[in-house]
């Protein structure tokens, strides 16, 4: 079906022009797997997601609280406060955790392939777009690390190493990306136009 469309349309499959393009693109791709902020957000998402999975310490935390709240040191509505923030924290922590990689690269892999258009045009560059929302990401990530930092204390080493690996993705992409904060995202960034 698809030849059969491909002819119609006078294109021939076979033409290595068209395939020239592709290789082109999976070159860039796999040089831009080696840019620092690359690697630095896929070994945290995944480190993290590995975490998530392994982790004792939100069990144990729970049985604490459980625990607390039987001896009378706590009362309910305070355990129930806790638990809605921890939920909170760990929902942030989970929804962004490979999200920042893909944000990234994807702001890599249009900064590597801009051609110059959208400037020539007037245009905010897409690849800004993409790397501010990696950096909004980032920022509620370290947030969200912060607050579950006081649940979690024989956790510590793995938190402080990844509120400095989320700092260092944010240092990298400011620098990397000095126009991505100007981003204007319709619907989001212009709310006075709503208003």
């Amino acid at each position: 079906m698809l030849r059969q469309k491909a002819e119609e349309l006078g294109i021939d499959l076979n033409d290595p022009e068209l395939s020239k393009g592709f290789d082109n693109r999976e070159k860039t791709k796999k040089e831009i797997k080696k840019h620092p902020l690359a690697k630095l957000s896929w070994n945290y998402g995944m480190e993290v997601f590995e975490w998530m999975k392994k982790t004792e310490a939100i069990k144990d935390k729970g049985e604490e609280w459980i625990r607390n709240v039987e001896l009378g040191i706590v009362n309910d509505g305070q355990v129930e406060k806790e638990v809605a923030s921890m939920r909170d924290c760990l929902s942030i922590i989970q929804w962004y955790e490979h999200f920042i990689h893909v944000k990234v690269m994807r702001a890599l892999l249009g900064k590597a392939e801009d051609d110059g258009w959208e400037n020539e045009n007037g245009f905010p560059h897409d690849f800004d777009g993409s790397a501010k929302i990696g950096m909004i990401a980032i920022d509620r990530s370290l947030q969200a690390w912060a607050a579950l930092y006081k649940f979690f204390p024989h956790s510590e080493d793995e938190i402080l190493n990844w509120l400095a690996a989320l700092q260092k993705m944010k240092s990298i992409a400011q620098a990397e990306f000095p126009e991505a904060e100007k981003f204007i995202r319709p619907g989001f960034d212009e709310p006075e136009k709503y208003s």
